[in-house]
């Protein structure tokens, strides 16, 4: 067994990151005067690969979020989440949406929500009033204490791992605080999170009786915690009021990259949780913009321009305008997350997603450039004689060849590397197993096009040999991608 007590560490940890999908939630109240019962809801674990977005619970609708101390809010309201008007943060205005999400709530609410009265028999919450079980393998029990206005918590992880808890008001590891125990350095410390690099301990400690222990394959992290904590940029807890917990733990008990991660919306007065909604609106229209972009326009725009033949005039003019019309989507898109990332208080160009962005922008940059500065090809028609005296077509420059293996390669390497992007967003949002398999759909109609289309492009090599292979090239042949 190891235990500790919470004491300064020096050891990092990784961000949050993706996870997979959990099993149905239980969630129950531990009051020992009652006979157990174990009460069924609907799945409330935010996962980071794939979820099924569930129904908010009333207990979520007409409550203020957990506020952030600090001289500025970052609004929930963007994660879709109904607020009412003493809302700190949600200033947004109640419309039509509201109105059906809190009429979806209102009826859905009273399957979902727990009684006063609820109970459950599981052991590690004995002494605690309550107790959620987001996914099996991992509960959590808490007591609140009203007088001296703390909080006490316990987690335990049917395994052997690092094991954290943290709140945050966005769902999100920017911007949360989180209690981390590690058994291997036998330390429970409060961390700060500001964005998704290494974070470290927090300069004010303020839990207490906290510790890390295992036994028999079971982990158990416990501490008390102020529900209003004087640190900057901690999470404010409120006895009624929704907040947003996260969890995570590792498959080590030294600091590895986690092996799951969730959250959910829980007031620390009832029995419901609620499950997280996924993006934020600017990181949806950032996304849509980004694959119709990338994964309609230029493969539509690439296929004219290799297959020009096969579309003979509009070849090449449908080449132009698609684009041209996902370079000005993709720039559009890459604004709109550099504005998200700087309302949300976030570093620039810190994570891989955010890298591969501005990678694949200036890849955009360099194509367009190329497509201005592109050699010109002989006129048609145009012959020249070589040194026998012999009339022949005239040849492509070496400089044009060079050119257009440049622009075809840097555009195929841009758009394989922009499907992969593409994924990775919608992990990041926590998009919806359909949509997910809808964007697959897309890429495979897509390759499937390809395919054909070059099928047919070499039945049709075959069927006509070409009288003079050093001739004059198509466009198709040369300039395969065109401007991406």
């Amino acid at each position: 067994m190891v235990s500790s007590s919470a004491h300064k560490n020096k050891m990092g940890i990784t961000a949050y990151a993706d996870g997979q999908k959990g099993p149905p939630s239980t969630f129950s109240r531990l009051t020992p005067s009652v006979p157990t019962q174990l009460h069924h809801h609907t799945h409330a674990s935010r996962r980071m690969r794939s979820s099924k977005k569930t129904a908010v619970t009333n207990h979520v609708v007409g409550h203020r979020l957990g506020a952030k101390r600090g001289p500025s809010c970052k609004s929930p309201c963007s994660r879709g989440v109904v607020a009412t008007a003493d809302s700190r943060c949600c200033n947004m205005g109640f419309g039509i949406s509201h109105l059906l999400r809190a009429l979806a709530v209102g009826v859905l609410g009273g399957a979902l929500a727990q009684s006063d009265e609820c109970s459950a028999s599981s052991a590690s919450g004995a002494g605690f009033e309550y107790q959620v079980t987001p996914e099996d393998g991992f509960t959590l029990s808490w007591t609140v204490d009203t007088d001296t206005q703390e909080i006490t918590v316990e987690a335990v992880y049917q395994g052997s791992g690092w094991l954290a808890i943290g709140w945050s008001d966005s769902g999100r590891m920017p911007g949360s605080d989180a209690v981390i125990g590690l058994p291997s350095a036998e330390t429970v410390l409060e961390y700060d999170m500001p964005d998704y690099s290494t974070p470290s301990a927090s300069a004010v400690q303020e839990i207490s009786d906290a510790t890390i222990t295992q036994a028999g394959g079971v982990t158990t992290l416990k501490f008390v915690r102020p529900l209003e904590p004087s640190g900057d940029g901690k999470q404010l807890l409120s006895v009624s009021d929704p907040a947003i917990w996260l969890y995570a733990w590792g498959g080590s008990n030294n600091f590895v990259l986690h092996s799951v991660v969730g959250g959910f919306y829980l007031a620390l007065d009832s029995c419901s949780i609620g499950s997280l909604t996924g993006g934020t609106r600017a990181e949806y229209v950032h996304g849509w913009l980004m694959v119709l972009g990338w994964t309609l326009c230029f493969p539509m725009g690439i296929l004219f321009a290799r297959f020009s033949s096969s579309f003979k005039d509009l070849g090449f003019p449908a080449h132009r305008v698609l684009q041209s019309l996902g370079s000005l989507l993709v720039i559009a898109g890459f604004v709109v997350s550099v504005i998200f990332t700087e309302d949300e208080g976030l570093e620039h160009f810190k994570e891989t997603h955010q890298m591969n962005g501005l990678i694949l922008t200036v890849f955009i940059g360099l194509q367009v450039v190329a497509a201005v500065l592109r050699p010109s090809k002989p006129r048609a028609g145009a012959m020249v004689q070589d040194a026998t005296g012999q009339t022949n077509p005239q040849p492509v420059s070496k400089v044009r060849r060079a050119w257009a293996l440049l622009h075809r390669g840097l555009g195929y390497i841009a758009v394989v590397m922009a499907v992969f992007q593409c994924f990775g967003g919608l992990r990041l949002v926590d998009a919806e197993d359909a949509w997910q398999l809808l964007y697959f759909l897309l890429v495979a109609v897509v390759a499937t096009a390809f395919v054909v289309l070059q099928a047919l492009a070499c039945c049709r090599a075959k069927r006509d040999t070409p009288s003079d292979n050093s001739g004059p090239q198509q466009d198709g042949e040369v300039a395969a991608l065109g401007t991406m």
